[in-house]
């Protein structure tokens, strides 16, 4: 194994240091400020030291702060020179670029201040050629790892290597003759498959990312190697299975997940990865269908009736909300149908059934009318009881909004004045069966006997169940019926 020249001045210092202690240890005088001064013009006929370097030698070697700055001050050291040694030193048989010298002249390694490092290097490497240093270092990273004819420029010219821009592009095409590039991508490609999941495309996009620099032809071109012995349905179960280690989602969320532009997956390849995930979306469904009566016993059904809040008109201003107020001692909900009206208009059912925690809802949804747009249409949702008793904003609401376009859930947190959004169903329906389970912050959504996806809100609370329909700033309301409607609870 090579020893570069700082492991080498590290081996010949800790040597000196050993004798000295061992002389130091033996002698039966203290040392003085003669004896560090002596020491210290020892340490510099052996090599090069910055005053920093020098002065921190002498400490570790016994003598006191007075003693070693005295010796560093008296030495008659020229610093300049002993940069310019040092940098001789570095160069002898290490690759460095200008800027790169200079860096390591002032680093903490080496003490140097700006000024010296400079003229060190200005000194040691007026004879050199810094782009032939560019073409070794360009050589060596190739030698060691896997680079794109754009990434091996970015390295050279990197803070940490220091070459300038014209350096390092001429350092790359010097030794680019030898290299074929698409099969170093290709190599990269492998690399990448080794450690981690990627969908085809999303391999691609990898390869040819700023940060790993090969062109879109050579991306392909590598992809299409390698992908030869590779199964991308499989690669899509272990990116979902990677996705449910970390996070709880539906099966459709899932399949979005790995067919977005990040992960890259086609449809077909997002529902393999889905379905063969280990999550027996099916079962789930019918064991939490078939065993109702036992989470939900029928002696927690209690006797449900609803009333109707008026509507009623505030000017609220211009931002999106939901909102618990109280009017004439009645709890209702404002929702803003439309972000850039000033107005709000108030609608309101509420489902009087006690305080409810862990309870399970079933109705069916009439969709007589609804503008096909996020969050605004007939919704069905709960708020925090205890929260809506004091008169308070509430800090979380979560709601099933059916629209023109679907239904999705939307949130509403104290830090998020207009909420967030997530569609969990892109095909509008006249009749939506929609049964909601909830337990302590945990709702699990079904529409249609098909589990549509589950949202934590947080509450840990009791709750009062709401429904309703919405009414544009344009006076026009979305028309929903609401059916067969049954819900039941586990006694708190």
């Amino acid at each position: 194994m090579k020893i570069k020249p700082y492991q080498l001045k590290i081996m010949t210092v800790l040597f000196f240091v050993l004798l000295m202690n061992g002389f130091i240890l033996t002698g039966s005088v203290r040392a003085d400020k003669d004896e560090a001064l002596q020491t210290a013009k020892n340490y510099l006929d052996s090599m090069p030291f910055s005053r920093t370097a020098l002065e921190e030698l002498l400490l570790f070697s016994g003598y006191s702060f007075e003693e070693a700055e005295y010796a560093v001050d008296n030495s008659g050291a020229d610093w300049k020179e002993m940069a310019a040694q040092s940098a001789a030193f570095y160069l002898s048989s290490t690759d460095y670029s200008k800027n790169g010298l200079i860096r390591q002249l002032e680093s903490a390694a080496e003490g140097y201040t700006h000024e010296e490092a400079v003229y060190g290097v200005e000194k040691a490497g007026k004879d050199v050629n810094w782009f032939e240093m560019a073409e070794r270092r360009a050589a060596f990273y190739l030698r060691s790892n896997v680079f794109s004819e754009n990434g091996l420029i970015r390295q050279l010219e990197s803070e940490s290597v220091g070459f300038t821009h014209e350096e390092a592009v001429h350092g790359v095409q010097s030794v680019s003759q030898d290299i074929d590039w698409n099969e170093m991508a290709v190599r990269r490609a492998q690399m990448f498959l080794d450690s981690g999941t990627f969908s085809e495309n999303g391999l691609i996009h990898q390869l040819e990312s700023p940060t790993v620099g090969f062109t879109h032809e050579q991306a392909v071109y590598a992809v299409g190697v390698v992908g030869k012995n590779v199964d991308w349905n499989e690669m899509a179960v272990r990116k979902a299975q990677d996705y449910l280690r970390i996070m709880t989602v539906s099966r459709r969320e899932l399949i979005e997940y790995l067919e977005s532009v990040s992960e890259g997956f086609t449809h077909d390849q997002a529902v393999y990865g889905a379905d063969n995930a280990g999550v027996a979306w099916s079962d789930m469904i019918k064991v939490l269908t078939e065993n109702i009566d036992n989470i939900f016993p029928i002696r927690g059904l209690e006797e449900t009736y609803t009333y109707i809040e008026p509507i009623a008109y505030s000017d609220m201003g211009p931002e999106t909300a939901l909102r618990t107020v109280v009017i004439d001692g009645k709890r209702t909900v404002h929702l803003f149908a439309n972000p850039d009206t000033v107005h709000d208009y108030v609608y309101m059912n509420r489902i009087n059934s006690g305080y409810l925690q862990n309870f399970l809802l079933t109705m069916d949804i009439t969709v007589e009318d609804a503008y096909p747009t996020d969050q605004a249409g007939c919704f069905i949702g709960y708020l925090n009881e205890q929260a809506a008793a004091r008169n308070e904003e509430v800090d979380t609401q979560v709601f099933l909004v059916v629209d023109g376009s679907g239904a999705g859930f939307y949130k509403k947190t104290a830090d998020s004045e207009h909420g967030t959004f997530t569609r969990i169903s892109d095909q509008p329906l006249d009749v939506y069966h929609l049964m909601l389970i909830r337990f302590t912050g945990q709702t699990y959504a079904f529409i249609n006997s098909e589990y549509a996806g589950q949202f934590n809100d947080t509450n840990t609370g009791p709750s009062q169940l709401v429904f309703g329909n919405a009414v544009y700033a344009n006076g026009e309301s979305a028309v929903c019926s609401f059916d067969n409607m049954l819900v039941r609870k586990v006694n708190n």
